[in-house]
């Protein structure tokens, strides 16, 4: 089958296969705009386990020992202090992963060969600026970020994880 006077041939199944991969790279593009996105977020969780990992530290550390032999059970506040210092080190390896996380973040962005798409990124998702915030600070249209950012998402390899929907296509030359 021929397009009608435009000079190009296809198959009727090729439309329908267009469609899947335009459809896989904007749910690609949809993961890793949702991980990026995460990133300032990660910063409230942070916060969040150092206040816990705080209190327990300070409740841990708040119990005074009772002199052997004086009875009242000083067992449990023995118990009652390791169960304190545990969630403080659960604690501890919460931040520690989320710290990660966000290395991993700003690691994928730093990563994509152009400065224009890494700043867009960088403005957008570390900073937390908008659109218009992030257009005024490279001194471009609002409508020319957004086409930045959507191509450097398209670029952006994320983790496995972290591509909810799977998608194995290659968009712009990097395998995703």
């Amino acid at each position: 089958m021929t397009g009608a006077g435009y000079g190009f041939e296809f198959e009727a199944g090729d439309f329908i296969g267009m469609r899947k991969s335009e459809r896989a790279e904007r749910e690609y593009i949809a993961a890793a705009e949702a991980w990026l996105s995460s990133y300032l977020g990660l910063y409230d969780e942070i916060a969040a386990a150092e206040a816990e990992k705080e209190s327990l530290y300070t409740r841990a550390t708040g119990i005074t020992p009772r002199r052997p032999g004086a009875g009242g059970g000083g067992g449990k506040q023995g118990r009652a202090v390791e169960e304190y210092l545990k969630g403080v080190e659960r604690c501890e390896e919460k931040i520690e992963r989320l710290l990660e996380e966000q290395k991993r973040i700003r690691e994928a962005i730093e990563s994509l060969p152009g400065s224009r798409e890494r700043n867009v990124l960088t403005y957008l998702f570390i900073n937390g600026y908008s659109i218009q915030v992030t257009a005024e600070l490279l001194g471009c249209e609002r409508h020319a970020v957004s086409r930045r950012k959507r191509r450097a998402l398209a670029q952006l390899i994320i983790p496995a994880e972290k591509n909810t929907k799977k998608c194995t296509t290659v968009f712009q030359g990097v395998p995703q």
